[in-house]
C-alpha cells in the first residue's frame, strides 16, 4: 500500500479499511463522490497488480515446474 499515489491511498484506507461509506470519505476529503469512486478503484487496481506480480514472482522462485530448464551438452 505505501507505493499507492497519497491521494488514492487515502481514498482506499478510508473506504476500505476503516469502512466509510463514499459519501462519508468524500465529506472528509472535500472531493466530489465520483472522486472517490475513482481514486478507489485506481488503488484496487494497482493493489491488484502489484499482488499479483508479488505472487507470480513468488510462484517462480519455488515452483520447479516453473522454471526454464536449459539442455546441456
Amino acid at each position: 500500500m505505501e507505493r499507492l499515489p497519497a491521494a488514492a491511498r487515502e481514498v482506499y484506507v478510508l473506504a476500505e479499511i476503516e469502512d466509510l461509506d463514499h459519501a462519508e470519505v468524500a465529506e472528509l476529503l472535500d472531493i466530489s463522490r465520483p472522486a472517490v469512486r475513482t481514486r478507489l478503484h485506481r488503488a484496487r487496481l494497482a493493489l491488484r497488480e502489484a499482488l499479483d506480480a508479488y505472487f507470480h514472482e513468488r510462484r517462480s522462485r519455488t515452483d520447479p515446474s516453473t522454471t526454464v530448464r536449459t539442455e546441456s551438452s
